[in-house]
């Protein structure tokens, strides 16, 4: 992969670069009219959720180091959107560079001051989105304005230009059984306002009737979702048995969390949200989301 590194352009040709391009002869580019890039890509995630609870100094922080021509400094952003169009974002600080490594360090505080908020604004279960840019040492500065798509969305890479931080907040069963509307089911067994139960909670679980809806099927069983009381990360694992689909027959499912994606339940605001799998007739559907809220 280095060698392809080497020789594809991260971010954008030098104007001179892009109009050699296209002369009369169509030649390709030579190697001395292209430019080393660099980006950041991530050695090891010391953490990527804000614990509420404690949120103005809880942080996320992620090792880093450079690839390419060597980085003197990173520099990273918040945007109140989330969006990767730079015009919306709003610096939080510089990050020193090392012999080319570095720890990217955000606290709670930090967010809010950028985005210009309280630290108890930042709900649990909101996702916000770090933006880093890096500077090399001889000036140049990569982010992803001028880095290529397919760059960042190839696993190999690694990249650290886009860094996912989740508000979380510690699981107290205390009260948390009783009725969830339905706020968004991706897989339509249910509408938004529809009511589910949950019928239980301990210290690090709770018991949901949810799948199959009565309108669509029948022997439907209570799932049973694990819950870290540190942090309310759940996961439904290994799978379980929710009861039968009857429109196309009787088809026994499944239900299990997503690998790819961090299921929740929050106490502190009522919230599940929970991205899951359903095995339908022994086929893996896609990764869908329930989310409800405490009534």
């Amino acid at each position: 992969m280095k060698s392809v590194f080497r020789s594809f352009l991260i971010g954008s040709l030098m104007v001179a670069g892009l109009w050699a391009c296209k002369k009369e002869t169509d030649q390709i580019l030579s190697p001395d009219q292209l430019i080393t890039g660099s980006y950041i890509r991530i050695d090891s995630t010391i953490s990527n959720e804000f614990n509420f609870s404690s949120i103005a100094t809880s942080s996320v922080a992620w090792d880093v180091r450079g690839v390419g021509e060597a980085i003197s400094k990173i520099t990273v952003y918040a945007s109140a959107t989330n969006s990767s169009d730079s015009s919306t974002w709003r610096r939080i600080k510089d990050i020193q560079v090392s012999d080319n490594k570095a720890r990217v360090s955000v606290t709670g505080q930090e967010l809010a001051t950028a985005l210009n908020v309280a630290p108890t604004a930042l709900s649990p279960g909101n996702q916000y989105t770090l933006f880093t840019e890096v500077t090399t040492t001889s000036g140049r500065r990569y982010s992803l304005v001028n880095t290529n798509s397919e760059l960042e969305s190839a696993a190999a890479y690694n990249m650290a230009f886009r860094l996912p931080g989740t508000v979380t907040c510690p699981f107290d069963p205390t009260g948390f059984a009783g009725n969830f509307r339905v706020v968004t089911d991706d897989w339509a067994d249910f509408s938004a306002g529809d009511i589910l139960q949950v019928t239980g909670a301990t210290a690090n679980s709770v018991t949901l009737l949810a799948f199959p809806s009565p309108a669509y099927g029948t022997n439907r069983q209570p799932i049973t979702i694990s819950v870290n009381p540190a942090n309310g990360r759940a996961t439904i694992n290994p799978s379980q048995y929710i009861g039968d689909y009857t429109f196309a027959g009787v088809v026994p499912s499944r239900i299990s969390t997503a690998t790819n994606r961090n299921s929740y339940v929050f106490s502190c605001t009522g919230d599940i949200i929970l991205y899951h799998v359903i095995s339908y007739g022994g086929s893996n559907q896609p990764v869908y989301l329930l989310r409800l809220k405490k009534v």
